[in-house]
């Protein structure tokens, strides 16, 4: 005869994929704090035997043009980056070892970006380092993409109760990035600034497919 008593004892597994959710999440802030700090790193400092001139420092400011866009570009990918980061990890409940290493694989292009933009800073006008660049770019949002994809199929990782339109605003959201990439390789074919503006344009673009998004679903429900 079974017994009428509940099984109240926490489950193990799932204990365990949330501890590991945790760290995970924890290690990610960590590489993307790092990253956005030796940003900085690669602006050039003023050399000690400049004359203290406001000739000398109007010049100096100006001839840092270039590497304070490839700076703002660069910020604006890995903040980017660590948002939608932030985003899915609200909606995440647990984890495995495909996830980890998704996670983990993405990490590692996120953080080449900081020598890509010290690279770019170098050499301001090379179209193979902006290739280089918007290449990285493209496969940090392509993984990004495809960890979503793979959290949210069957409710894989993510509580049943989340709805569709959360799940398709993020993966659009996820494909922002990877498509702004995409025009960025064949603005740098052009100039430095067609290659700069589309990464810039980003939080713009995903507002706007957002207020798009909204108003379609408003629309639909009416």
């Amino acid at each position: 005869m079974r017994s009428g008593k509940v099984n109240r004892e926490p489950d193990v597994a799932d204990e365990l994929s949330r501890h590991s959710l945790t760290r995970l999440h924890t290690l990610t802030d960590c590489v993307f704090a790092l990253c956005l700090l030796l940003l900085v790193v690669f602006i050039e400092k003023p050399a000690a035997s400049m004359a203290a001139t406001e000739e000398a420092i109007r010049h100096y400011l100006f001839g840092q043009v270039d590497i304070m866009m490839a700076y703002a570009v660069a910020f604006v990918n890995i903040a980017f980056y660590w948002f939608f980061s932030h985003n899915i990890g609200k909606y995440l409940r647990r984890s495995d070892n495909v996830h980890v290493w998704l996670t983990l694989l993405t990490l590692l292009f996120v953080g080449l970006l900081p020598f890509a933009n010290g690279v770019n800073a170098a050499f301001p006008q090379s179209l193979t380092v902006h290739l280089f660049y918007s290449s990285m770019v493209f496969l940090v949002g392509l993984v990004f993409c495809a960890d979503w994809l793979y959290a949210t199929r069957k409710d894989r990782l993510v509580d049943r109760s989340l709805g569709v339109g959360t799940v398709e605003g993020l993966i659009v959201e996820s494909l922002v990035q990877p498509i702004a990439a995409l025009l960025s390789l064949g603005g740098a074919f052009i100039s430095t600034f067609c290659w700069g503006l589309p990464l810039l344009l980003v939080p713009f673009a995903i507002f706007a497919v957002n207020k798009t998004r909204d108003r379609y679903r408003q629309r639909r429900d009416a």
